[in-house]
């Protein structure tokens, strides 16, 4: 029976009908065909397909498209086969299996295993490593490996390695084999223990009782890198001592940037910068050999920090790290390491390997090499049970280490080892059927983008709006207006230039950790062209192989996106994600693309769960009263993509969320009252205030809301949409263009706002709404607010009669300003470095209170009163605000500020920022 490989139905799809037929031996079997139709070129690596029924590897051969027999591994237990190979961009390969003949393959590059006494040597034509045979006496329990082959043949690490582990009592090593060749060796190597209980200060972290250990290792044919898998509910650690082989004087990593000179350096000599603020490039670091320099969580005089297992903001380390003689020729042995599969990662905040230095005493040589380690307890007390990560060791030549600012070898094994490789991609289904309500309408209904789209054309000063409003959605305006289809045509090629430039990286370039595409930088980026996509597929303007070529591209976006390899968007991996809004993001780019491509086979699933996860997150993000996580900037970090989801779930069909989940509407009223009077700073128009690392600034996001509720709540709609009208009309790109989001023919309102409050984050007391006596006044009282945060409690923003009286900085990161000093508030004056009437204060100056709590709040017509508590330690803070407003003209605003506690008595600084035009004189 033949069976066409994944991509084979691409094949005939792009291909058509003039197309060379393969050869095919008489006696033909399974067929397995791959083509590559992204213009990216793949390394030499091994690659699976699924088998359709069993085979027997003694009497079944496989062929190439030229006839040839290659070598091939039955993997999986007999329900995979696997090939060596290589796909140059736009190349295709194609195999054949034929029963009835015996295999002829041969491989140069083949693994091989050799029982020793006291180990199996495994090796490729490149490298090789030992592993521990059961028996022998080693003086302690030994460690999985007990050697590593270098480039240049010789072996070295060769112990005895011993675990270093505590246990009352070690069984084991026991070694089983799950693959064994010729083009991939995979075996375990398990330990049992009887361990103690584990109690850390007053912390149990874990009951005494039985405890193990497993290190699977895996060689694949040419390449030149092992892999390992550590997955253990133990603390433990051993150390490979590669010294004799390398004599390392330096070590490179590429990671986010080095708090010192001698964490790492560029080759100009200074300190290695964040990596937002230079291209790619590899840290160096001086080797030290004066004293014992371990691997550690963090660096310092006794050690280096260890090797992230995924982490994009890893400081004093990297993704990789690579050790050298500085000095010795091109041909010298080079040892690397490389982050494994996010994956795989369970409990592993406080593991990982890392390199490592001891002199030499006692005639003895120095040490180097690197040290493998997993603890279950981690330095911010997280406790978890059990750690498992994945890394893998490179073994190559001082050729291998290019220039610092060029891609390295060692990244390249770790793309293809742990990131997007052939491996995936030909597995990548992309072809798909169309959504059955079509394209065109993701946000809204496709009705009202084709108002726009055709009001644009018969009206030039609305085109002009839109063209000068949200400038990056010009080529799609320029698309609408374009009858010809040229400029449609032009946007598919950009899709599939992001699709090329996107694998290219993965495969060939920084992989995951490029700062174009890492983390949320590339969802964000897949997910602006994902409204592309819409829009092409939908214009009815692409030719056949233009719609195959953007549904391939869409389909790439997808498996990009929901792999965890590439961001762990799963729990209990223990890795840092970043601030808070930052998963957020990335789960909601990955469920754009499952509701996009609901139709495909991989994505049917996950979309038909989106509606439940969004609701989820909205819980998530958004109290019950209707706060939301952020400071007012960031705001949007977290809820526009949400929102935007919520939009796509609308849009599908069946559940509408806007009228079902409460809290939508409780944070469209708690997004209203954070407006301020129209801003005479912003040309007259209404604008978020700014708390946290926030500005000043219109928002978009009422418009989207109002879209999002104009047949759930028309009334509320009408007030958003007239609260965007107020803020100018704003529009924005960066989480796609919201001319496809906002309904700008929709009823607007005056959204009529007075005093509120929402529990977790502010309380409002405001008059005087839409006159030129409005006077607003709010305070931070809730700690629900967490996200991008600064020490702002009880801090307070005041308008009055228009004018902005007392505000925050408002100047986002430039500076920065997030102490207490800097706020409209009270520190305690302990928490100061300096007196508190000197210049030039820390802007991080003044720790801020906790167990924020709205006491009281009352609203009636000739006044408000509302009263917080702040507390730290046995202090407490009181502050109360009171609105008289019996004469909206002269409005009176009395804040009074009382403490308990300890520290009633102790020096305090009350920091009141004020707008003013001349000199500020104060009685100090």
């Amino acid at each position: 029976m033949r069976r066409l490989g994944l991509l084979s139905l691409l094949i005939v799809l792009l291909c058509g009908a003039g197309t060379r037929p393969r050869p095919v031996p008489e006696s033909g079997g399974d067929t397995f065909s791959i083509k590559e139709v992204f213009g990216v070129s793949h390394p030499n690596q091994v690659i699976d397909f699924d088998l359709t029924q069993p085979i027997d590897p003694t009497e079944t051969s496989l062929v190439d498209d030229r006839g040839v027999d290659v070598s091939y591994q039955v993997l999986g237990g007999g329900r995979k086969v696997a090939v060596q190979t290589d796909l140059p961009a736009g190349a295709e390969r194609m195999w054949t299996l034929v029963r009835g003949r015996r295999p002829q393959g041969q491989s140069a590059d083949a693994v091989h295993v050799r029982r020793a006494d006291r180990y199996y040597e495994i090796t490729n034509a490149l490298v090789g490593v030992r592993i521990v045979r059961p028996g022998g006496a080693w003086g302690g329990t030994p460690a999985p490996i007990q050697g590593l082959r270098m480039r240049d043949g010789t072996w070295t690490a060769r112990g005895p390695n011993i675990l270093d582990v505590r246990a009352d009592r070690a069984r084991g090593p026991t070694v089983r084999f799950l693959e064994e060749g010729p083009l991939k060796v995979v075996v375990e190597v398990s330990y049992r223990f009887d361990r103690p209980a584990y109690v850390y200060g007053q912390q149990k972290v874990a009951p005494a009782g039985p405890g193990f250990y497993t290190s699977t290792v895996t060689v694949e044919a040419g390449q030149p890198s092992i892999l390992f898998e550590e997955n253990t509910d133990m603390d433990l650690s051993y150390s490979l001592d590669v010294y004799e082989a390398v004599h390392p004087t330096h070590a490179r990593y590429r990671g986010h940037h080095a708090r010192a000179r001698e964490y790492g350096y560029e080759p100009d000599g200074r300190i290695y910068r964040e990596s937002h603020t230079r291209p790619g490039l590899d840290a160096q670091v001086d080797l030290r050999y004066d004293r014992p320099m371990g691997a550690q969580y963090v660096s310092n005089d006794e050690g280096w920090r260890w090797m992230a297992v995924w982490d994009p903001w890893a400081f004093d380390t990297g993704w990789y790290w690579q050790m050298f003689d500085a000095g010795a020729p091109a041909s010298a042995n080079l040892l690397g390491i490389f982050a494994g599969r996010a994956s795989r990662a369970v409990g592993a905040a406080f593991s990982g390997a890392g390199i490592y230095t001891r002199p030499g005493k006692d005639g003895r040589d120095r040490q180097a090499g690197v040290t493998i380690q997993s603890y279950r307890r981690s330095a911010d007390a997280r406790v978890f049970p059990r750690t498992r990560f994945q890394w893998g060791m490179f073994l190559g030549t001082k050729a291998d280490l290019a220039p610092a600012d060029q891609v390295q070898n060692v990244n390249r094994q770790m793309n293809l080892h742990a990131g997007i490789s052939l491996a995936k991609v030909h597995r990548y289904q992309l072809q798909f059927p169309d959504p059955l309500r079509g394209y065109g309408g993701l946000y809204m209904d496709r009705q009202a983008v084709g108002r726009m789209s055709a009001r644009l054309r018969a009206d030039h000063s609305y085109y002009r709006q839109l063209y000068d409003g949200e400038p990056t959605s010009r080529p799609l305006l320029d698309m609408w207006a374009d009858v010809s289809g040229e400029k449609t045509h032009h946007a598919a090629q950009t899709i599939t230039g992001l699709a090329h430039d996107l694998l290219a990286t993965h495969v060939n370039g920084e992989g995951i950790y490029s700062m174009r595409f890492h983390y949320w930088h590339g969802g964000l980026e897949m997910m602006r062209k994902g409204l592309w996509i819409d829009q092409v597929l939908g214009s009815g303007a692409l030719t056949p192989d233009e719609q195959a070529r953007v549904k391939a591209a869409a389909v790439l976006f997808a498996n990009v996106l929901w792999d965890d390899d590439v961001v762990p968007l799963f729990e209990g991996h223990g890795l840092n994600l970043g601030t808070a809004n930052m998963p957020v993001q990335q789960q909601a780019y990955r469920d754009f693309y499952a509701l996009l491509l609901a139709e495909h086979p991989t994505m049917r699933d996950r979309a038909a769960q989106v509606a439940t996860r969004v609701r989820n997150t909205a819980g998530t993000i958004v109290n019950e009263h209707g706060a939301e996580m952020g400071g007012t900037h960031y705001i949007a970090a977290s809820f526009v993509p949400t929102l935007n989801t919520l939009l796509q779930v609308k849009q599908r069909g069946g559940a509408d969320p806007f009228p079902t989940e409460p809290r939508l509407a409780k944070f469209a009223e708690f997004y209203l009252n954070l407006l301020t009077p129209p801003e005479p700073r912003v040309g007259g128009k209404r604008a978020l205030i700014s708390l946290g690392d926030s500005s000043t600034e219109p928002s978009e996001m009422f418009g989207t809301l109002g879209t999002g509720f104009r047949d759930a709540d028309p009334q509320l709609s009408a007030r958003l949409m007239g609260a965007w009208q107020a803020a100018g009309n704003p529009q924005s790109g960066f989480f796609g263009t919201t001319l496809l989001s906002i309904d700008d023919a929709l009823p607007a309102a005056d959204p009529r706002l007075g005093d509120a409050t929402f529990p977790g984050y502010y309380s409002v007391l405001r008059h005087g709404w839409g006159t030129r006596d409005e006077t607003a006044a709010w305070i931070v009282n809730g700690d629900f607010y967490a996200d991008h945060r600064h020490a702002d409690h009880g801090s307070v923003v005041i308008y009055a009669l228009g004018a902005p009286l007392s505000i925050d900085w408002g100047s986002l990161y430039t500076p920065h300003v997030p102490g207490g000093y800097m706020h409209s508030g009270v520190v305690m004056d302990d928490s100061l470095d300096q007196p508190w009437d000197a210049d030039a204060p820390a802007l991080g100056a003044g720790r801020g209170w906790g167990g924020s709590t709205q006491e009281a709040f009352v609203s009636f017509p000739d006044g408000a009163y509302v009263r917080s508590r702040f507390a730290r330690g046995t202090t407490v803070w009181t502050r109360a605000i009171t609105s008289i407003r019996t004469d909206a003209s002269y409005p009176i605003l009395v804040v009074r500020d009382t403490f308990r506690g300890a520290g009633a008595a102790a020096p305090k600084v009350m920091t009141l920022n004020l707008m003013a035009t001349g000199e500020v004189l104060t009685p100090a």
